[in-house]
């Protein structure tokens, strides 16, 4: 699916991009709500950008399929996921490229030290995402193993702690702009 961006967002970087020597944006939003692939059509669009998915730079990464997790029953905030600023920051500072965009869930919240210029929510229905992050994990190589009924499990479990977040953060309303993906 190609997303189309509205004008005022693209308006708004070039904006920003004209008194910043780099502009680093944030996209946030649930589970398959579609953050990855907004991420890589915008960077297409501004052509001189580089995509820093956050999932590669979690500090205390867990694993949603382990069966501890599991027999917590929901119990696991994974809102609490703790990115390496310093690295990410590093990843940063050795780029040329003008525009940075950092994608991940939880990012609005747990980004503390990386000053971002522009931010993007991407507003998703929850059993949409629910259905993308299933569909995700199910084709996936490394969890062909597992049940459907376990990915729903932790996919549930995802999603509580997603729903906390959305109702204590309120990141569609801190958002430079909030992005439709239906």
């Amino acid at each position: 699916m190609t997303y189309k961006f509205p004008k005022l967002l693209l308006n708004q970087l070039k904006e920003v991009s004209q008194t910043e020597e780099k502009v680093l944006i944030i996209i946030d939003g649930r589970g398959g709500s579609g953050k990855s692939t907004i991420a890589l059509q915008l960077s297409e669009i501004l052509k001189d950008a580089l995509v820093i998915p956050l999932d590669a730079f979690t500090v205390n990464q867990i694993d949603l399929f382990h069966p501890d997790i599991i027999a917590k029953n929901f119990a696991v905030d994974f809102s609490q996921t703790q990115y390496d600023e310093v690295r990410i920051s590093h990843e940063i500072a050795r780029t040329d490229k003008k525009y940075i965009i950092l994608e991940g869930c939880f990012s609005f919240k747990n980004l503390t030290t990386i000053p971002y210029h522009y931010s993007i929510w991407v507003e998703t229905p929850r059993e949409v995402a629910a259905n993308r992050l299933n569909s995700r994990e199910r084709n996936d190589p490394g969890r062909k193993h597992l049940q459907t009924e376990i990915i729903e499990l932790s996919t549930k479990m995802w999603q509580k702690s997603e729903d906390a977040y959305i109702t204590a953060f309120k990141p569609q309303l801190t958002a430079n702009v909030v992005l439709q993906n239906d």
